[in-house]
């Protein structure tokens, strides 16, 4: 039994470990991109030769991303680090369970698809690609005709919830035990001061 959880408690690590080095090699593609590589939606005569750092697969790969989640494309990468990164570093590979890892992924679907069709209403599209992606494309083709408002509220919604359960869980915790940390400092100076006569 010992032996099994020893097993899984290192197949777990070994899997964050190597998301934490797809985030990094994602990182690297987005810092390097450039249009004119051929990629995935773009295909280039300006040169034959890929222009980004991480290679052909990188340029590729990070073109899928900037085609599907547009503008907001470059949170896949830092998020997939950090949450990698937060979990190897503080040990908490033994806590994870299935749940855990499967409500994290859908929540943070739903957090970067608010943000693509949050994108695609706010911000013009570029040369290259629409602001929202595919993704913010089928937000306002799910919402039809009833044009902007309806998809910054589903995308508002969609990122809240998205949000909530993907890390905002993490950031109230951390804003309660800061706020508890102030007051506590705040009120021992006046009690040991009212102790001691």
């Amino acid at each position: 039994m010992i032996d099994r959880l020893k097993r899984k408690s290192s197949l777990v690590k070994l899997s964050l470990f190597i998301t934490l080095c797809v985030g990094l090699y994602l990182i690297g593609a987005w810092a390097s991109y450039s249009p004119l590589d051929n990629a995935w939606s773009v295909s280039s005569s300006a040169t034959n030769e890929i222009l980004n750092k991480t290679g052909a697969f990188g340029a590729w790969s990070i073109d899928l991303l900037f085609a599907l989640f547009g503008k907001v494309a470059f949170v896949i990468p830092f998020g997939i680090t950090f949450t990698s990164a937060y979990i190897l570093l503080l040990r908490l590979s033994d806590e994870l369970t299935c749940k855990d890892m499967s409500l994290w992924s859908l929540s943070f679907a739903a957090l970067v698809s608010g943000l693509a069709g949050l994108s695609s209403v706010i911000f013009s599209n570029t040369a290259n690609y629409l602001a929202g992606g595919v993704v913010g494309a089928i937000l306002q083709q799910i919402a039809g005709s009833l044009g902007h408002i309806a998809v910054l509220f589903m995308s508002l919604i969609l990122m809240t919830v998205g949000f909530y359960y993907c890390s905002g869980q993490i950031v109230l915790q951390l804003f309660n035990s800061l706020y508890e940390w102030i007051w506590d400092g705040k009120s021992q100076p006046s009690e040991e001061k009212t102790e001691v006569p």
